[in-house]
């Protein structure tokens, strides 16, 4: 998996063809956790899901999950 920063101030972990935008909760808080595909021939963002975690951990657990679940 590669984490990097886009946009500019976010986190981006992209694995094959899905990426997960999703930044650090702060203060116990949840955040919002988006499930993407980009199409980079056409700067195509596509939003597939959308769930909100409390850690890391979650968010990546998820993240997992759906990439196997969609890969078949």
């Amino acid at each position: 998996m590669i984490e990097r920063e886009w946009p500019p101030g976010h986190r981006l972990f992209s694995e094959g063809d899905f990426h997960l935008q999703f930044d650090p909760p702060r203060d116990g808080e949840s955040e919002p956790a988006l499930l993407l595909k980009i199409d980079a021939p056409t700067n195509t963002v596509t939003v597939l899901r959308c769930e909100v975690f409390r850690s890391d951990e979650a968010a990546l657990a998820w993240f997992a999950a759906e990439r196997r679940k969609r890969s078949h």
